[in-house]
């Protein structure tokens, strides 16, 4: 992995890059795409602070009359005066432009609930009770997903969703580990990355040979770092998934540095104030 760790993500608490292109109709026109990538900011535990989904319509003869179908709240053209009439979920775009961008937000359920546990030597406690403090830091990102009842036995049945998880910690750490990932360093910074499939070894057990242990890294519902923290600072956790590879790609992607220069040293947790 290149020195330069890439996430798809909005350098906020927690991203979903939804990364889905589907093609929809308009009467009477071609045919036109839609795309769309989640962005949650998640409070200290990992539980949902705020969602907001951005769409992108694209057709090449225009977007004039298009009907669009969307259930967000405060739509929000990002980029461009193009004008829309609502009606309920219908949302009626008037422009000849190819591109339409707009944001929204929604209050419905993610595919994957992340929780964020800490503990300092050993004790779990919350992350505002350990700004400030010294000892040996562990902190669990636990990507949790739901299971269904299959002929009187629960299954965890899921999406597989490639899943990026990054926790930077800052120059207050140190002898920082991560089993089943990697870690780099850039500035007085640390980041601790892993690569995950939350659910997927669940929803195979009894499935799969014994052979395929070795894939066992990229299986995992849950991922630890740990590091010898003075003073502690807060970090910052960061998810991004999405259905494929591609759809984690360069867009709307930060580059790390570009991640720990906006990151800051304050005692305060920025994910605590969104």
């Amino acid at each position: 992995m290149k020195k330069s760790l890439r996430f798809a993500s909005a350098a906020l608490a927690l991203t979903l890059a939804a990364g889905c292109a589907m093609p929809a109709f308009a009467a009477g026109k071609s045919s036109f795409s839609k795309s769309e990538t989640v962005y949650a900011v998640m409070n200290g535990d990992g539980s949902i602070k705020s969602t907001t989904v951005s769409e992108h319509l694209y057709s090449a003869s225009g977007l004039a009359n298009v009907t669009d179908k969307t259930t967000l709240t405060d739509i929000q053209n990002t980029e461009s005066d193009a004008e829309f009439t609502q009606n309920g979920e219908e949302l009626v775009w008037n422009t000849n432009d190819t591109d339409v961008y707009y944001k929204g937000n929604t209050d419905k359920a993610l595919p994957i609930d992340v929780k964020v546990t800490y503990a300092l030597d050993g004790q779990e406690a919350a992350l505002e009770d350990i700004i400030g403090k010294s000892g040996h830091l562990t902190v669990t990102v636990n990507n949790e997903t739901g299971t269904v009842n299959v002929n009187g036995k629960d299954r965890t049945i899921v999406t597989p969703l490639i899943t990026a998880v990054g926790v930077i910690l800052g120059g207050d750490a140190s002898n920082v580990t991560a089993e089943h990932g990697m870690i780099e360093s850039a500035a007085k910074s640390s980041v601790a990355a892993f690569v995950t499939l939350p659910g997927v070894k669940d929803s195979l057990s009894g499935l799969l040979p014994d052979e395929v242990d070795s894939i066992e890294d990229y299986l995992q519902d849950t991922v630890t770092v740990e590091a010898d923290v003075e003073d502690f600072t807060c970090p910052q956790v960061m998810v991004a998934c999405a259905t494929s590879t591609a759809a984690l790609g360069t867009s709307n992607v930060f580059d790390l540095s570009s991640i720990i220069r906006h990151r800051g040293q304050s005692p305060h947790c920025p994910f605590l104030s969104g």
